[in-house]
């Protein structure tokens, strides 16, 4: 009989090759933050990571793990129109992984125009 921990070390070691070379290939960037989202529905998930990224400088990278498949859309949408780049995501076993880079370039223009009008009054 073989011992079960000397199996799981023959086991790791065998298919160690298989799973760098499919992590090479599907690289997933690391993230500077993360956030929790799972198990929230509507657009809490989204409303949770807009307020983490108003906290942390642009170019930083926010992680988001959420559960609900209607986020997908959301965080794209959000995104887009609030000057972020969705860098990836991904599901595995139901749980939806998103990247995020924080912008700065609207939020810093909207701020600068708002300033604007407010001299100009």
């Amino acid at each position: 009989m073989i011992c079960p921990v000397r199996y799981v070390r023959r086991l790791y070691h065998a298919i160690g090759p298989i799973a760098q070379e499919a992590a090479r290939r599907h690289h997933v960037p690391m993230a500077d933050r993360q956030l929790d989202a799972r198990y929230l529905k509507g657009p809490m998930p989204v409303l949770r990571a807009a307020r983490e990224l108003r906290s942390i400088a642009p170019g930083t990278r926010l992680r988001v793990l959420a559960t609900d498949p209607r986020a997908v859309v959301d965080f794209r949408d959000f995104c887009r129109d609030a000057g972020h780049a969705l860098i990836s995501w991904s599901e595995v076993k139901g749980v939806f992984s998103f990247t995020i880079r924080a912008g700065g370039a609207k939020q810093e223009a909207a701020a600068k125009e708002a300033a604007r009008h407010d001299t100009a009054r």
